[in-house]
């Protein structure tokens, strides 16, 4: 008896906004509204007559997404590490500098900027002095903190 009482107020409510619609749209949209104002009270009746209408768990795929997301941005902060590696060495190979090895530490801030945060470039040239290897990085990277390793 209940589930008949739903189906009368679901009737009578499409049917009364039906006569809104008609009244606000005139004739133009007639065809249209119709069309939709049955889909409404055949879906309604539907889902009152079947118990409801349930939707899916998607909780499997929005951590599936997150994961996707996570591992594209580290995939991303891993190639940007690249690159600028690939850079500061160029950088240091024109100045006539050999560095053995380079590492960057870069992140995203809150406003999804990247930050190079660490530079630390290893090298066993005695010949150059500590001072002499930042003063060359420095400009492009003031922000970053330099660290040479010999």
């Amino acid at each position: 008896m209940d589930t008949f009482r739903q189906i009368v107020l679901t009737a009578c409510i499409v049917g009364i906004s039906d006569k809104i619609v008609s009244i606000v749209c005139g004739d133009r949209y007639m065809p249209q509204m119709r069309l939709i104002t049955a889909m409404v009270m055949i879906l309604s009746i539907g889902s009152h007559l079947s118990g409801g209408i349930e939707l899916p768990d998607t909780s499997y795929y929005e951590q599936e997404l997150e994961y996707a997301e996570n591992r594209t941005s580290e995939d991303y902060l891993d190639c940007i590490e690249q690159s600028i590696s690939n850079r500061v060495g160029e950088i240091y190979k024109n100045e006539g500098i050999t560095l053995e090895n380079i590492s960057i530490a870069v992140s995203y801030d809150e406003y999804k900027y990247i930050n190079v945060d660490e530079i630390t470039l290893y090298t066993s040239d005695a010949q150059v002095t500590d001072k002499e290897l930042k003063k060359i990085i420095l400009p492009y990277f003031p922000d970053s903190e330099i660290n040479i390793i010999r």
